[in-house]
């Protein structure tokens, strides 16, 4: 594997996160990695990572509100 360096002049308004990420897309389309790390894998495939508990807490509160709102219906 060889390492090439490029630099690109771009306007100032170009994010270049992003112009990263493109660039990095398009050589994996062209030469693919052997390995690919996890962060890779999961931009790749859209992988979102959620907090389980967070949303877990978020239904027991409305459980707890629903319960609540019956208990006043009755």
């Amino acid at each position: 594997m060889k390492t090439i360096t490029l630099k690109i002049e771009v306007p100032e308004w170009v994010d270049e996160r992003v112009l990263e990420k493109v660039i990095r897309r398009a050589l994996r389309e062209v030469a693919p990695p052997s390995e690919l790390s996890a962060d890779e894998v999961k931009e790749i495939f859209g992988v979102l990572e959620e907090d389980v508990d967070a949303k877990i807490e978020d239904a027991l509160k409305l459980r707890e509100k629903e319960k609540e709102r019956l208990r006043w219906l009755h």
